[in-house]
C-alpha cells in the first residue's frame, strides 16, 4: 500500500499551479515522494515533499490569480487607481505596514492553533462524548490514574461496554541489536470505539493472539517499506521470552493531540501470557479503564463503581480510593498531567495556551496600533486630494470607501505574505517540543481559509476603520484655508504608542528575567550528586548481583548501590509519628550505599552502610527533624505500624524536580534488602554520555536478552530545562518581534514628522541649531510616552511573571533591579536608534532644499 501525500501541501501546490502544468509537475513530485520514503523515511520525505511545492511559487509555474475580490473590481476603477498611485508614493511605509502585520498574523496563527491543539483533544475519535475514563479518587491525595485489571471484565459481567488500554516499553530485535519501542495492549472495544487508520484505507481489526499492528515509521525502520503486512517482528518481552509476531496491519501516524501513542498495539489477552498476572487480579493496575456509555447509563455505572470499589480496596492496602471518578475522554485529557501515574498524552498546561494566545493578540494590536498611526500621519499628505475630491461631488462615504479599499489591500497582502513567514516559522516553535503541536496537514482547507478571511476581517476593522474614519471628516474648506493639520500629538496615538512600548518593556523583561531563571535552576543545589550518576532499572533484583560484579571490574566505575526508589524519580508518602505526633513525609526505601553513591550530605550520626543490621534504622534529612523541634538521633519513631531508631541526619535535598510545588519535604530513608531492588546506581567517572554507553556494553554482554534502560540522574532536570527553554526561546521571539514592530512604528512617525517640519528644521539649521537640539525637538513627545509605557510594562511583567513562575516552580528568582535597568536602557536604545539614524539623515540634507520644499 502506498503512503499517502502530505495533504496540506498537495492542495496548495493544486490551487496554485498552473492547469496545464499541474499533472506532469505532480507526477514528478509524487514519484520523488515513494523514492523518499524508502530512502529517508516518511517524515523526511513529507519534508522534502513540502519543500519542492515551495520551490515550485514561480511565475512560470503559477496560474493567474484572482487576487482581488469581484465585488472590489466592480467599483469605480479610479479608487483602485488612487490607491495603487497612493502605494507607490509611499513605498517604504506601506512594506513596513505590511510586514509587521505579517509578523503579527503569523503570531496569531501559532497562538490560535496552539490553542485548537488543546481544543480539539481527542475530538477526531467520532463518539468521544461517550467514551469515559475510570480514575480513582483519593481525599487529600492526588486521583489515581491507574486501574485495576479486574475493573473492566467485572463491569462487563454487569452488561456495561468496558474495555482496558496499558502500554509498555518492549525490547524490539533488529538483526543482533535490540531497540526499546512502546507497544500497546487493548481489548477488542478499543479498535471500535476509538478507531485507528489503516494504510489500505479501512481501519485496524483487533489483532489475534501473537499477532500486532504497527505504525508506519516503525515498519519503514525495520524493514525499509511502508506496508509489510505478513511480516513477523520478533519482540522480547520482560519475562525474557523472545517471540515472533505477525504483522497484521499498519496504522497510519495519529493526530499528535490524542491521548492513546503506541508504534504497536496488540490483543490485550497477549499481555498476562508475558506478565504473569491473573486478569481477576485487584491488586495489579493497568494503564487505563474505559467504558462507553450514553449520559442516561452514567448514574448506572457509577453505582456499579461504588460496589466494586470495596473489592479493589480491600486488595489494595497502599492506595485507597474513596470513589471512581468517570470523565469523557475530551474533559480527562486537561487533568492527566496532575493524575497519580497518569500515562497518557495530557493537554498542553492552560498557562502555556493562554500566555501564547494573549501575547499573540498583544502582538497583533501592537501591529494594528502601528499601523493606525501610519496611516493617520501618511493621510495629512494627502488632505487636498480629499478636499479635492469633495468639491467635485465626492461625499465622505466615497472618501471612506477609498481608504478602507487601500488598507484593506495592504492588510491582504500581509495575510499572503504572513503564509510566508508561518511556514518558517511553526516548523521552528513545534521543534521546541517532544511533538508537533500545529500540523497543518491535518488541518482542512476551508478551515484555514476561513481563518484567513476572519484576521483579514477582524484586522481590517481594527486597523483600517478609524483612519478612514478619522481623515474623512475634515472640511474642503478648512483645508485649502490650511486650518486642518494633523497633530502628532494625537491622543489616540500618543496611547497606541504607549502600549506599543508597554509591550516592548514587557517583554524585554520577561526575557531577562526568564534568561536568569535558567541559569538559577540549572546551578542550584539540589542536595544530592546530578551528574554522573546513571540509574539502571531491573527486571528482576537477582541481575543486580550480576551487574554490580561486572561494573566494579571497570576502573572507571567508582560506586555501585542498589535500590528500591529513586530520588528524583521514584518515591512514596508516608506518615511517620513520634510521641503522638504525625508528621506527612517523602518515603525512600534504598540500599545500604545508596546515601554515599547519591552524595547525600550527612549532618550527624552514620548511614546504613556502617550498620550491621539495619532493618529498624532510618535516616531523616533535617527538615522532618525540624518538625518536631528536637534533636532527633537516636530517638523511636514509628513509620505506619513499625517502629525505628533515628541512626543519622542528612541535609535537605530535593526527592523530586523542581517543577510546580515540588518544594523540599521532610523525608525518611530506610534500608531495603537486595531481593526488592528496583534499580541499581552507579556513579563514574568520566563523560556522561560515555558512562552510559559503557554500562551498557556491560549489561548486553550479562543479560543479552534483556533490553538495557539506562538513564542519567541529570534526567531529573529534564522538566524544568525544557520548560525554561521554551520560555525563553517564546521571550526572545516575541521581543524580537515587539522590538521590530516598535522600531518601524516609532522610525516612520518620525520620519513624517520630519517631513512635516521640514521647513522649521531647515530655518533652526541655518541659525545654528545641533544636531542635539533636533533630537530634542523630535523626541520631546516621546518622554512621558516612555515614563508610562515603563511602568505599565514593567509591573505588569513584574506581577504577571512572578505568578506564573510560583504556579510552575517551586524555586525560581525574583525580579530585582537589574531586570528593571536593562529593560529600561534596552527601549532607550531602540528609541536612539530610530531618532538617531533619522536625526543623521536630516542633518545631512542642504537646508537650502528644506526651505525650498513643499
Amino acid at each position: 500500500m502506498k503512503p499517502e501525500l502530505p495533504n496540506f501541501s498537495y492542495r496548495i501546490f493544486q490551487w496554485f499551479c498552473s492547469q496545464d502544468l499541474f499533472e506532469e509537475l505532480q507526477g514528478d513530485l509524487e514519484e520523488a515522494f515513494f523514492e523518499n520514503v524508502e530512502l529517508h523515511g516518511m517524515k523526511k520525505a513529507r519534508q522534502i515533499y513540502t519543500g519542492e511545492i515551495l520551490k515550485m511559487i514561480r511565475p512560470s509555474v503559477i496560474r493567474s490569480l484572482k487576487l482581488i475580490p469581484s465585488n472590489v473590481m466592480r467599483l469605480p476603477k479610479n479608487y483602485l487607481k488612487t490607491s495603487i498611485r497612493a502605494i507607490k508614493l509611499n513605498p517604504f511605509y506601506v512594506f513596513a505596514n505590511i510586514f509587521g502585520l505579517a509578523l503579527a498574523i503569523s503570531i496569531c496563527t501559532i497562538g490560535y492553533f496552539n490553542y485548537q491543539f488543546n481544543a480539539t483533544f481527542n475530538k477526531s475519535y467520532a463518539e468521544a462524548d461517550n467514551i469515559y475514563k475510570i480514575s480513582g479518587l483519593r481525599t487529600g491525595e492526588s486521583t489515581l490514574g491507574t486501574s485495576s485489571i479486574a475493573l473492566a471484565p467485572s463491569l462487563k459481567s454487569a452488561a456495561i461496554e468496558a474495555f482496558r488500554y496499558t502500554a509498555n516499553s518492549i525490547a524490539v530485535r533488529e538483526h543482533n541489536h535490540l531497540f526499546s519501542s512502546r507497544m500497546a495492549f487493548a481489548d477488542s472495544e478499543f479498535f471500535s470505539r476509538l478507531p485507528m487508520k489503516s494504510l489500505n484505507g479501512s481501519y485496524i481489526k483487533p489483532p489475534g493472539i501473537n499477532e500486532v499492528a504497527i505504525s508506519a515509521e516503525l515498519a519503514m525502520k525495520l524493514f525499509n517499506e511502508p506496508y509489510p503486512v505478513g511480516k513477523l517482528i520478533k519482540l522480547v518481552f520482560p519475562d525474557q521470552k523472545e517471540e515472533s509476531y505477525l504483522i497484521k496491519d499498519v496504522f497510519e501516524t495519529p493526530p499528535n493531540n490524542v491521548s492513546f501513542s503506541q508504534a504497536m498495539i496488540t490483543s490485550f489477552e497477549n499481555y498476562p501470557a508475558h506478565y504473569q498476572v491473573d486478569q481477576s487480579d485487584w491488586q495489579y493496575s493497568v494503564d487505563g479503564t474505559f467504558v462507553y456509555a450514553s449520559q442516561d447509563q452514567v448514574s448506572l455505572i457509577n453505582y456499579e463503581l461504588e460496589l466494586l470499589k470495596q473489592s479493589r480496596n480491600e486488595a489494595n492496602d497502599r492506595y485507597q480510593i474513596d470513589a471512581y471518578r468517570l470523565d469523557t475522554i475530551l474533559e480527562w485529557p486537561a487533568i492527566e498531567g496532575s493524575l497519580l501515574h497518569g500515562r497518557f498524552r495530557q493537554h498542553l498546561h492552560i498557562s502555556s495556551v493562554y500566555g501564547i494566545a494573549g501575547t499573540a493578540i498583544s502582538i497583533l494590536l501592537l501591529a494594528c496600533f502601528n499601523f493606525i498611526n501610519t496611516s493617520i500621519a501618511l493621510s495629512g499628505k494627502r488632505l487636498k486630494e480629499i478636499a479635492v475630491r469633495k468639491i467635485m461631488g465626492g461625499s465622505r462615504k466615497s472618501t471612506i470607501v477609498q481608504f478602507m479599499i487601500e488598507n484593506t489591500f495592504m492588510i491582504s497582502m500581509a495575510v499572503i505574505l504572513s503564509v510566508g513567514i508561518s511556514s518558517l516559522l511553526i516548523p521552528t516553535y513545534n521543534a521546541m517540543f517532544q511533538r508537533e503541536l500545529i500540523q497543518l496537514d491535518r488541518v482542512p482547507f476551508t478551515t484555514l481559509l476561513q481563518f484567513a478571511l476572519f484576521l483579514i476581517i477582524i484586522v481590517t476593522l481594527l486597523s483600517a476603520a478609524y483612519p478612514s474614519l478619522y481623515v474623512s471628516k475634515f472640511s474642503s474648506l478648512k483645508i485649502f484655508r490650511d486650518k486642518v493639520t494633523l497633530s502628532v500629538k494625537n491622543r489616540l496615538m500618543m496611547v497606541l504608542l504607549t502600549f506599543q512600548f508597554a509591550l516592548c518593556f514587557y517583554n524585554i523583561f520577561g526575557l531577562f528575567l526568564n534568561v536568569d531563571n535558567s541559569y538559577f535552576q540549572d546551578s542550584l543545589d539540589r542536595g544530592y550528586n546530578i551528574e554522573q550518576v546513571v540509574n539502571i532499572p531491573l527486571d528482576r533484583p537477582e541481575q543486580f548481583r550480576i551487574l554490580a560484579d561486572q561494573l566494579n571490574q571497570e576502573p572507571e566505575v567508582q560506586a555501585v548501590a542498589g535500590s528500591y526508589h529513586l530520588i528524583g524519580f521514584s518515591t512514596e508518602f508516608q506518615y511517620v509519628d513520634q510521641d503522638g505526633r504525625d508528621v506527612s513525609t517523602t518515603q525512600l526505601r534504598v540500599g545500604t550505599d545508596y546515601s554515599e553513591v547519591m552524595g547525600l550530605r550527612l549532618n550527624k550520626g552514620s548511614f546504613h552502610t556502617e550498620l550491621g543490621d539495619n532493618s529498624d534504622k532510618v535516616v531523616i534529612n533535617r527538615m522532618l527533624e525540624s518538625q518536631y523541634g528536637i534533636d532527633m538521633l537516636n530517638q523511636s519513631i514509628k513509620v505506619g505500624n513499625e517502629k525505628f531508631t533515628v541512626i543519622g541526619v542528612v541535609d535537605d535535598f530535593n526527592v523530586q524536580n523542581i517543577m510546580m510545588d515540588n518544594k523540599i519535604t521532610p523525608t525518611i530513608i530506610r534500608y531495603t534488602p537486595e531481593e526488592n531492588y528496583n534499580y541499581a546506581v552507579v556513579r563514574m567517572a568520566g563523560s556522561q554520555d560515555l558512562i552510559n554507553s559503557k554500562i551498557e556494553q556491560v549489561w548486553y554482554e550479562a543479560f543479552p536478552q534483556e533490553l538495557y534502560r539506562g538513564f542519567l540522574q541529570e534526567d531529573v532536570m529534564q522538566s524544568s530545562r525544557g520548560t525554561n527553554g521554551i520560555f525563553v526561546k517564546i521571550n526572545l521571539f516575541m521581543a524580537i518581534i515587539s522590538i521590530l514592530i516598535s522600531i518601524l512604528g516609532l522610525y516612520t512617525l518620525v520620519s513624517l514628522k520630519v517631513q512635516k517640519r521640514s521647513k522649521e528644521f531647515g530655518v533652526r539649521k541655518v541659525l545654528g541649531a545641533s544636531r542635539k537640539t533636533i533630537i530634542h525637538l523630535l523626541g520631546k513627545d516621546l518622554y512621558w510616552i516612555l515614563g508610562v509605557a515603563a511602568i505599565l510594562g514593567l509591573s505588569a511583567s513584574h506581577y504577571i511573571l512572578a505568578t506564573v513562575f510560583d504556579i510552575i516552580y517551586a524555586y525560581h528568582v525574583s525580579s530585582s533591579v537589574g531586570h528593571f535597568i536593562k529593560a529600561l536602557l534596552v527601549v532607550l536604545a531602540i528609541v536612539v536608534l530610530a531618532i538617531g539614524y533619522k536625526v543623521y539623515q536630516t542633518s545631512k540634507i542642504n537646508p537650502a532644499q528644506q526651505l525650498r520644499s513643499e
